[in-house]
């Protein structure tokens, strides 16, 4: 009898949807903790001065960088701002955020391979034809300006790029 009560006042929680319920989409809303709070305020003021969003798609389990523009080309006309932007934090701060942004582009990519592999087509169409070409944009104009910033950090960066390949790699193995 206890359990048909149970099950009985359980009911709504199902029927609504469970997110819509504070206490509940807590345990069931899947949140990205790829970024720190560091990288966050860097991703935030970067992309705002191009005029560029970032976003978790809970489905792909993977942060994503996009414009807010349908003309992507648009924030290449605000690269001295996104330049100014990145002058403001450490260098430290700088290389370290470039190194995430760059596994994050592996890991979208793999991502992609591995839809295209699997035949999803609706994962793969949305990295390669709405996801890529953004965050490309994003991700040139990063790695353009952090060898001007830090010029002595472009040959630590091969390496780097190899560790952080070879790493999402495993992953993917």
């Amino acid at each position: 009898m206890n359990k048909k009560i149970f099950i009985v006042l359980l009911m709504p929680v199902f029927l609504v949807q469970c997110s819509s319920i504070p206490f509940v989409g807590k345990f069931f809303r899947s949140e990205s903790k790829f970024f720190t709070e560091g990288e966050k305020v860097v991703l935030s003021q970067t992309t705002k001065a191009i005029g560029y969003n970032f976003s978790f798609d809970p489905d792909l389990k993977l942060d994503y960088i996009y414009s807010n523009s349908s003309d992507v080309e648009l924030a290449k006309k605000k690269e001295k701002d996104f330049k100014k932007v990145l002058e403001s934090f450490k260098k430290e701060e700088i290389t370290s955020f470039y190194e995430k942004i760059y596994r994050l582009k592996l890991l979208l990519t793999y991502t992609m391979e591995e839809a295209k592999k699997d035949k999803d087509w609706n994962d793969y169409t949305l990295i390669k034809k709405y996801i890529l070409p953004g965050f490309t944009v994003y991700y040139d104009m990063l790695e353009r300006n952090v060898y001007k910033i830090v010029p002595e950090y472009k040959e630590t960066a091969v390496k780097k790029k190899a560790l952080i390949e070879g790493k999402v790699k495993k992953e993917f193995d």
